[in-house]
């Protein structure tokens, strides 16, 4: 599901047939919209570090910090860790790298281990992927929050 307050990126996604939501993730009325009980995860993915961190704090107390990612800070800027949502994919995972490699037509996959297309395979096939999620039994969970992906996973990366 997509929060956004631009029409043009809802109209997108809705083409896309994925759900989406017009408003400000940070509006009671847009709040009050979303439908706590069917998500799992929250990716705070703007541009601007600090509404990010406002997402993280607001959704933090209804679905649990550790349900509530966001990109990596552009710089180690010494903002304290405790407000902030949870940044998992290091420098790879800023906004900026982000949208660079996506503009640059490495858009997000996915593929599906194997035994003789184990993590090690795939790193040697994919050297500057960053790999964002796992899916393990059908659990979507992001990086360093699963066990080393085992033959039958899915990653979900980008190139």
């Amino acid at each position: 599901m997509l929060v956004d307050s631009d029409y043009r990126n809802i109209a997108r996604a809705r083409v896309c047939g994925s759900e989406a939501v017009y408003g400000d993730v940070l509006s009671h009325d847009t709040l009050d919209e979303l439908p706590f009980e069917e998500l799992t995860w929250v990716l705070a993915a703007e541009p601007d570090h600090d509404y990010n961190d406002l997402v993280g704090i607001a959704l933090s107390r209804t679905l649990g910090r550790e349900h509530v990612l966001t990109v990596t800070p552009a710089e180690a800027d010494g903002r304290a860790a405790h407000l902030s949502a949870r940044a998992p994919w290091g420098e790879n995972g800023t906004y900026g790298a982000l949208v660079a490699r996506h503009w640059s037509g490495r858009d997000f996959k996915t593929t599906t281990l194997t035994g003789s297309f184990d993590m090690k395979a795939f790193r040697e096939k994919q050297p500057e992927a960053t790999v964002l999620f796992t899916i393990q039994g059908g659990r979507l969970l992001p990086v360093g929050d699963s066990d080393e992906p085992a033959p039958g996973d899915m990653l979900l990366y980008q190139p």
